[in-house]
C-alpha cells in the first residue's frame, strides 16, 4: 500500500508541475498580448492626436490664405511655416498609421484605401494588387 501511495503522490506531483508550467506559459503569453494591446492603444491615441493637430494647422492655413485673399499682407514665411508643419505632421501620421496597421495585421489598398487582411495579395473591394511594401 505504501508503494501505491508513493506512486499516486509522484503522479500528483508531476501533474501539479505540468499545471504550474502551463500556467506560467499562459501568464507570459497573456502579459505579452496585454503589452501589444497597450502599445497599439497608445499608437491609436497618437494617430488621433496627429489628426487633430493636422486639422488645426489646416484651419489656421485656411484663415491665413483667406486673409491674403481679402488683402491682408501676410509674409510668405508664415505660409511656408504652416505648410512645413503640415507636411511633418502628415508624414508622422502616415508612419504611425502604417505601424498601427502592421500591429493589427492589416494592409491598406493603394487604390481604394480599403483595409485588407495581412495575407491578401489583392484588394477584396477593388481587386488592386497589394505590393510588398503595403503588406
Amino acid at each position: 500500500m505504501d508503494r501505491k501511495i508513493r506512486e499516486m503522490l509522484d503522479k500528483l506531483r508531476e501533474a501539479a508541475q505540468s499545471v504550474g508550467d502551463n500556467a506560467e506559459r499562459g501568464a507570459k503569453y497573456a502579459g505579452k498580448k496585454a503589452g501589444e494591446i497597450w502599445d497599439a492603444g497608445k499608437l491609436g491615441v497618437r494617430v488621433l492626436e496627429l489628426k487633430c493637430d493636422i486639422s488645426s494647422l489646416q484651419e489656421e492655413l485656411g484663415r491665413l490664405v483667406y486673409g491674403i485673399h481679402r488683402g491682408r499682407d501676410t509674409g510668405d514665411a508664415e505660409v511656408e511655416k504652416l505648410i512645413t508643419a503640415l507636411d511633418e505632421k502628415a508624414a508622422e501620421l502616415a508612419d504611425a498609421q502604417k505601424k498601427l496597421r502592421r500591429m493589427r495585421g492589416r494592409k491598406v489598398c493603394p487604390a481604394c484605401e480599403s483595409l485588407c487582411g495581412s495575407d491578401d495579395a489583392f484588394c477584396k473591394r477593388c481587386g488592386a494588387h497589394l505590393k510588398a511594401e503595403e503588406r
